[in-house]
């Protein structure tokens, strides 16, 4: 499997991946294009045989990340994508400077909240009704590379 960055040709792959994930939420190309291009945002591609079969997606600020999107395909789901993707990009936003992680997930997607807690998330807050299509509350990560070090 190979890690890399995205670009903004890379966009409609990630459209389309976005469009089979994420079904009645996607981001438009132009949001993806924008999000892309912006420096202070992380984008990372997995790739097998060439194929983009999964990305993360998310912003870094002075000492924090936020994690805005981890998406694989369903036929490479449970083969290590998703956490090959995470570890990647805590790497390269800690590279940067990040050392605090945040995200949210449906209260739903227990295989998700598996893959975070793996990584040292932790549970800190619930914000209801968050997600539409179905309406559904979010359950918010945070990860302080410190704790991880430490233990």
């Amino acid at each position: 499997m190979l890690i890399r960055n995205a670009t903004t040709f890379d966009v409609p792959a990630i459209a389309e991946i976005e469009s089979i994930c994420l079904g009645e939420d996607p981001w438009s190309e132009a949001s993806l294009i924008s999000h892309v291009s912006d420096p202070m945002c992380l984008t990372k591609l997995a790739l097998l045989d060439g194929k983009i079969v999964g990305y993360i997606s998310g912003r870094m600020i002075p000492n924090e990340a936020e994690i805005y999107r981890v998406a694989t395909l369903p036929s490479h789901r449970r083969m290590g994508v998703g956490a090959t993707l995470l570890s990647a990009f805590l790497g390269s936003a800690a590279a940067h400077g990040c050392d605090t992680f945040f995200l949210e997930v449906r209260a739903s997607n227990s295989v998700a909240q598996g893959l975070y807690t793996s990584h040292g998330f932790v549970k800190t807050a619930t914000r209801k009704n968050y997600y539409r299509s179905p309406q559904e509350d979010a359950v918010i990560y945070t990860l302080h590379l410190e704790e991880v070090v430490s233990c």
